[in-house]
């Protein structure tokens, strides 16, 4: 199992169905997997969860933040805890299966260059870039 795929789509797919009906039920089920069997914990996680919602909530463009926030969160914990992983990825394909926009896949870029010059590879807009 690739762990940092596992992040990234599990992320992608946690982003996605926090704007939906379904979110009470996804957050429920992802702070108990997430404070592994710990009360406290657990409720930590429903609130840091609900602080990521409302940043998403809030603001479009965060969508992005939000997700590699998350992404960091989940690839850290998929490394150093296999039971987590292994739960983690049934919790992030059911999600995947019940809400379209869950589907999405990661992105692989693979760049060249020759002759010392430079690749830059960048997602959505890329701003500021002179042309030299």
């Amino acid at each position: 199992m690739d762990l940092g795929a596992l992040a990234q789509s599990g992320a992608a797919a946690v982003v996605a169905v926090m704007a939906t009906d379904a979110w009470g039920q996804v957050r429920s089920r992802l702070a108990v997997l997430l404070g592994g069997g710990d009360a406290q914990r657990e409720q930590e996680n429903v609130l840091q969860l609900e602080e990521s919602r409302a940043t998403l909530v809030s603001s479009a463009g965060k969508r992005e933040v939000v997700e590699a926030e998350l992404r960091g969160q989940f690839r850290d914990r998929l490394r150093s805890d296999p039971v987590f992983a292994a739960e983690f990825a049934v919790l992030a394909e059911e999600i995947r299966r019940t809400t379209p926009d869950a589907a999405v896949r990661p992105v692989y870029q693979h760049g060249v260059a020759s002759r010392g010059g430079t690749v830059i590879q960048a997602g959505r807009d890329v701003n500021g870039m002179d042309a030299r």
